[in-house]
């Protein structure tokens, strides 16, 4: 890929609507970006090295570079509200306060890995970005209330995946991380 200095799209997320602009000389709003555009926008990111990765309330969406779409629809009719992305892993909680955790195969297809079992209302999820000589984030963090505010840490790593390796009661309630996430540099090019 070859590596640019400055974004070329914006993804902008409205209540029931999502629009994306190019930015360059002027901005523009771009129609065939493979986007939901009927939705609103919970996260947008790039996923493994050939995709970009919308998470909206329906569902999941993975655009590739080809213009490939994959999608991933909850069961039940299930709603997402919270979600945690980085290069290689997804983690969604629905507003039944179920969670599903994916992760990129071998194949760089997004595989339904788990389903943890959190009690409570989950308030916040996270991943964290994956480390040099890694494939995983070590750890999937679950903020939720039962009858006080919980943050779980959960063990990703084969050998005791999804095991609760920490427990920590809170006096307020856990958020997500707030910071940007931005499509990488990487790759920009493509899209």
């Amino acid at each position: 890929c070859e590596k640019e200095d400055h974004d070329k799209y914006i993804v902008v997320s409205f209540l029931n609507a999502t629009i994306v602009l190019s930015i360059g000389e002027t901005v523009e709003e771009v129609t065939d970006s493979g986007f939901l555009a009927t939705t609103s926008t919970l996260s947008v990111s790039l996923l493994g090295d050939d995709s970009l990765l919308q998470v909206h309330p329906g569902g999941i969406r993975r655009i590739r570079s080809d213009r490939r779409i994959n999608e991933f629809t909850p069961p039940n009719k299930g709603v997402i509200s919270k979600v945690a992305v980085n290069q290689r892993q997804v983690a969604i909680a629905l507003t039944d306060n179920s969670i599903i955790y994916f992760e990129l195969d071998a194949a760089n297809q997004l595989e339904e890995r788990a389903k943890p079992e959190i009690a409570g209302q989950v308030a916040a999820l996270d991943l964290a970005q994956i480390g040099a000589g890694r494939s995983r984030s070590k750890f999937l963090v679950v903020g939720s209330f039962e009858t006080s505010w919980i943050v779980r840490v959960l063990s990703l790593e084969p050998g005791n995946f999804m095991q609760v390796l920490s427990r920590q009661a809170l006096p307020d309630r856990p958020e997500s991380r707030s910071e940007e996430r931005r499509v990488g540099k990487e790759c920009r090019s493509r899209w």
